[in-house]
């Protein structure tokens, strides 16, 4: 009877872990979604967007030297 339940608990927990993955697939899924859209008009939610950093020659050249 303890190895059946025992059985049954990892089966309890591998569902949990697969259906977590699930929710993770279909997450991810819509983030490409959005990602992947022309029209719209912001990053999606929890992106980062990193913004070029000048450097100092870049800064000098562009404001034509000292």
């Amino acid at each position: 009877m303890m190895i059946v339940t025992m059985k049954y608990q990892r089966m309890k927990k591998m569902k949990a872990a697969l259906d977590y993955q699930k929710k993770i697939n279909m997450l991810n899924i819509k983030l490409n979604e959005l990602d992947n859209n022309p029209d719209r008009e912001s990053l999606s939610p929890g992106r980062l967007q990193v913004a070029p950093v000048s450097t100092p020659i870049d800064s000098y050249e562009v404001n034509g030297g000292l």
